[in-house]
């Protein structure tokens, strides 16, 4: 797994997340990954899949 971007952002009044954007081994399609941390630990609350060559022509 590769990370190509990852934002962390601090909402007001919610516990702190993340995006992280993935790549996986053997894959044509990239991840979209929304992480919450809750106790210490990042947890995952979404993922999404999103089609590479999609956006590859813009």
């Amino acid at each position: 797994m590769e990370e190509i971007f990852k934002l962390e952002y601090h909402p007001v009044d919610t516990a702190p997340r993340r995006l992280r954007i993935l790549l996986f081994p053997g894959e044509d399609d990239i991840h979209r990954v929304t992480e919450q941390l809750t106790d210490g630990t990042w947890e995952e609350i979404d993922r999404d899949r999103i089609e590479y060559f999609e956006y590859s022509d813009e």
